[in-house]
């Protein structure tokens, strides 16, 4: 493990797939909290993690640094902590899948040109990491460690410097002040909006996700944004999209059954924007999940039964 950390009573942590690159160490894990509870994270190596379970969990955090403790704001999907700052979360207490990668000494701070400035603004900042394409890529590069193609550990290298990159500029343009963090939704708003979202069958409509929110459509489309640094057709694209990964796992449910149940207006819509989003057609996905499930199955038979199944790329 990367961390030193105090977790709560019957929390449970599994690494299900780990790769190399030169640049990062990224995992694919399954973490379980029984119920709602408070730790302490502290990691050794700077961490940047993406939640993947198609349900959002919600919970709260403050960096503890020397002085007066923080107030807790909300963590968002993409999540950075700094090495050796402790991080005390509040959780819900459910399952989640992450992605996590640990980037390499120094890599980090010889493009970052400096140390990582933890001031609270700052920190505060990396509890909801609101730059899509980090998210994007964060996605891509769990998407290839589950189902490898042609030149998979090249294309992740690629993948994992434009990650560093873009990370490191997030950090840079990161006001000081903390301008940032300034707007955007309440809590209690912000969970029914992704709630709402996250429902199957059609879309909700702006007029409805503002009633539920109690704003004006304007002032909901703004906050939104100021919270999540994406638009709400941009989160409820990401979330379609990655509830269609489950969905797809199903053999009984046909390709134009999953559009529909996803709110798309045909099955060759949901397919094309399945294709723009993934790089792949939902069949030839589908195809890359039975044989990467019929791999495992065959790999795992070879191996003792062990707490943690780890493949090395």
């Amino acid at each position: 493990m990367n961390q030193h950390s105090q977790m709560p009573p019957g929390y449970r942590s599994r690494i299900d797939v780990s790769v190399s690159t030169s640049v990062l160490v990224a995992q694919l894990a399954t973490h379980f909290a029984p119920e709602p509870g408070e730790f302490v994270l502290n990691e050794r190596l700077h961490t940047l993690s993406l939640e993947l379970q198609v349900k959002q969990s919600f919970a709260v955090g403050r960096f503890e640094m020397g002085g007066a403790p923080g107030e807790f704001s909300d963590i968002g999907r993409a999540l950075f902590v700094p090495a050796g700052v402790p991080l005390r979360i509040r959780s819900d207490g459910v399952l989640t899948n992450t992605i996590r990668c640990f980037f390499r000494p120094p890599k980090l701070e010889e493009l970052l040109g400096e140390e990582i400035d933890q001031s609270r603004n700052r920190l505060n900042s990396c509890l909801n990491v609101k730059r899509p394409v980090v998210r994007d890529l964060l996605l891509r590069i769990a998407r290839e460690i589950e189902t490898p193609g042609f030149a998979s550990a090249r294309l992740l290298d690629a993948l994992s410097d434009l990650l560093l990159v873009e990370l490191v500029r997030y950090l840079r343009e990161t006001p000081a002040d903390g301008n940032l963090l300034r707007g955007g939704l309440s809590r209690a708003a912000y969970r029914k909006v992704v709630r709402r979202l996250e429902e199957d069958g059609p879309p909700p409509s702006l007029d409805e996700l503002a009633a539920l929110a109690e704003l004006s459509k304007r002032h909901l489309t703004r906050a939104f944004h100021e919270t999540t640094g994406m638009t709400i057709h941009q989160q409820l694209d990401e979330l379609r999209l990655k509830r269609a990964t489950t969905l797809l796992d199903d053999p009984e449910l046909s390709i134009a059954e999953i559009g529909e149940r996803l709110g798309f207006r045909s099955g060759s819509a949901f397919s094309t924007a399945f294709a723009r989003w993934s790089g792949k057609s939902p069949s030839r996905y589908r195809g890359e999940l039975v044989r990467s499930r019929d791999l495992r199955k065959e790999e795992l038979g070879n191996l003792p039964q062990t707490t943690y199944q780890t493949r090395q790329q």
